[in-house]
C-alpha cells in the first residue's frame, strides 16, 4: 500500500515495523513529562524548580534519562492508545497476531486499574508526578481524561471482539466519571473537570466525557447517559469562539481564558462528532458550529504542506502529537470528505519526510528550526502515530 510522497513509503510496512518496535520494547518507554521520576530530589526545591526541570527536559534533544535514573515504564495511556489502534486495524484487517496482541494489552490494562477508597468505579493514573506553571498533580492522580482515553481503546476492543470483560470495564469507567469527577453546572450546560481532585473548566476534558457518555448510552440504552452527554456538548458549544476555536480552559474566578490553541482542538472535534454519532442526535445549530470549528482546525492550524502549528499562531516546533491528531481527525472525515482525505495525506507526507526514521522504524518527537529532537517517546510519538496510521489505513482501504 503506497501513496504519493517525495519518495515511496509502504504504509503497511511502516505500521508493521512500528508494532514490532512496541512489542520489542515490551510496551515500555519514556514520556516527555517523566522527569520527576528521577532519583534527584526535585521536590525539595519547590514547585518552580520542578516545573523548570520538566520544561528543560521537554526541550533537551539529548535523552539523559538513564543518567537521571528514570526508567522505561508501561503507561496506561500508551496502552489505551495501542489497544485502540490494534482494534481499528483488526476491524478491517483481522489476524490471529493482532487478536493475540489485543488480548495481551487488554490484560495489561486491567492489571493497571487503580484501587483507592476515595473513588468508585474503574480508573487509572499517570505514572509520574507533574508540575506545570505552579500547579501540581501527584504521581497517581486519577483524571477524567485518562479514564476517557482508556474507555476509547477498550470500546473499540469490545466492538470487534464482544468481550464481556471489556464491557464490564467500560461501565466501571462510566461509574468513576459520573460519580467521582467534579462538575460545573450552568444555564449553558454541564462541564466535567479534568481530575477527580479539583473542579475546573477544561474544554477538551469535557468533550471526552461527552463521547464516553454517548457510548455508554449506545451500550446500555439508558437515557440518563444521553441527557448528560447532550448537556456537556451544549456547554462546549456555548463556549466556542466566533472563529471556530476554543481556549484551553476558563478560569471562573477571574473570568479569563487560557488561550492555548493546539491539538486539543482536534480532541474536541473528534469527541463531539463521535458523541453525536452514538447518540444518533441531529442538531443543525451544533453542526454549523462544528463545521466552523473544523474549518478553523484545517485552515488555521495546519499549513498547506502539512505542518501542524505548535500553538496557534506559532509554527515551531513541529510536534509529532499535533501531526498524529491531525491525521486522525482528517482520516475520519467529518466534513468535506475529499478535502479531509487530501489533508490527511499531506500531513502524513510531511510527517514521514521529516519526523520518521526509516532505519529504526520509529517517529521522532519534534522538528525545531535548527534541529530535530529524535528522542523515542513511547506515548507521545509511537502510540499516537500508530493510532494515526490505523485510521489513515482504514480511510484508504
Amino acid at each position: 500500500m503506497e501513496m504519493g510522497l517525495n519518495r515511496k513509503y509502504d504504509i503497511d510496512l511502516i505500521t508493521q515495523r512500528l508494532i514490532e518496535h512496541l512489542i520489542n520494547e515490551d510496551y515500555k518507554g519514556y514520556d516527555p513529562y517523566d522527569t520527576l521520576n528521577s532519583f534527584l530530589p526535585f521536590k525539595y526545591f519547590g514547585s518552580f524548580a520542578q516545573a523548570a526541570a520538566i520544561q528543560i527536559q521537554l526541550r533537551n534533544p539529548v535523552n539523559i534519562r538513564p543518567l537521571l535514573g528514570i526508567k522505561k515504564e508501561k503507561g496506561a495511556k500508551s496502552l489505551g492508545l495501542i489497544l485502540h489502534a490494534y482494534s481499528v486495524l483488526y476491524s478491517f484487517e483481522p489476524s490471529e497476531f493482532l487478536l493475540k496482541q489485543m488480548h495481551l494489552v487488554f490484560d495489561m490494562i486491567k492489571n493497571m486499574i487503580r484501587k483507592d477508597d476515595r473513588f468508585s468505579g474503574y480508573f487509572w493514573a499517570v505514572h509520574y508526578p507533574l508540575v506545570l506553571s505552579g500547579r501540581s498533580r501527584s504521581k497517581f492522580d486519577p483524571s477524567s481524561v485518562l479514564a476517557c482515553f482508556m474507555f476509547e481503546g477498550i470500546f473499540e476492543f469490545y466492538r470487534v471482539t464482544q468481550d464481556e470483560d471489556a464491557k464490564e470495564v467500560l461501565l466501571g469507567i462510566s461509574k468513576f466519571i459520573t460519580s467521582c469527577i467534579p462538575t460545573t453546572v450552568t444555564d449553558e450546560g454541564k462541564c466535567y473537570s479534568y481530575t477527580a481532585l479539583r473542579k475546573d473548566i477544561i474544554y477538551n476534558a469535557n468533550s471526552f466525557v461527552s463521547e464516553i457518555l454517548a457510548k455508554c448510552f449506545y451500550l446500555t440504552g439508558d437515557e440518563k447517559f444521553k441527557v448528560e452527554s447532550l448537556q456537556t456538548i451544549k456547554f462546549n458549544m456555548a463556549h466556542m469562539r466566533d472563529d471556530g476555536s476554543w481556549s484551553y480552559r476558563f478560569y471562573p474566578e477571574t473570568g479569563k481564558d487560557k488561550n492555548q490553541i493546539d491539538f486539543h482542538q482536534g480532541f474536541i472535534l473528534n469527541s463531539i462528532n463521535e458523541a453525536l454519532k452514538y447518540l444518533n442526535h441531529s442538531d443543525r445549530d451544533i453542526e454549523l458550529k462544528l463545521e466552523k470549528a473544523y474549518s478553523f482546525y484545517m485552515n488555521e492550524q495546519f499549513t498547506e504542506d502539512g505542518k501542524g502549528l505548535w500553538r496557534y499562531p506559532e509554527l515551531f516546533p513541529i510536534d509529532i502529537h499535533n501531526q498524529a491528531v491531525g491525521i486522525i481527525v482528517f482520516s475520519r472525515m467529518f466534513f468535506d470528505p475529499e478535502k479531509s482525505k487530501e489533508r490527511a495525506k499531506t500531513i502524513l507526507k510531511y510527517t514521514l519526510n521529516n519526523l520518521y526514521s526509516e532505519k529504526k522504524g520509529i517517529f521522532y518527537y519534534q522538528k525545531r528550526k535548527l534541529f530535530t529532537n529524535k528522542i523515542d517517546y513511547f506515548r507521545w510519538n509511537q502510540a499516537w502515530m500508530l493510532l494515526a496510521l490505523a485510521y489513515f489505513k482504514k480511510m484508504i482501504k
